[in-house]
């Protein structure tokens, strides 16, 4: 097992889906480490 990380967007404070961002590392397991949610306008 191998633990990476992986950047929405490539970038620091950038926003992908998870799963898009797990396929693209093959990955078998995600988690979203965000304090904020990624996903809502305003990001709270």
């Amino acid at each position: 097992m191998k633990i990476k990380t992986s950047l929405g967007g490539g970038v620091d404070g950038g926003t992908k889906d998870l799963v898009a961002l797990a396929r693209r590392q093959g990955a078998v397991a995600a988690i979203n480490g965000t304090f904020f949610n990624a996903y809502s306008e305003g990001g709270a």
